[in-house]
């Protein structure tokens, strides 16, 4: 699976995909959820 690491659904920068789990997608998104956005990937 290809997770985009900054949650930003317009983002095309490829620097920001990196492979992963279902299990790694969903607790990127908890943590997003949690934490707000990582300004660093923006």
């Amino acid at each position: 699976m290809v997770r985009h690491r900054c949650g930003n659904e317009l983002c095309c920068r490829p620097e920001h995909l990196v492979e992963g789990s279902a299990a790694d997608n969903k607790r990127d998104d908890r943590e997003h959820w949690e934490n707000g956005v990582d300004f660093s990937l923006l």
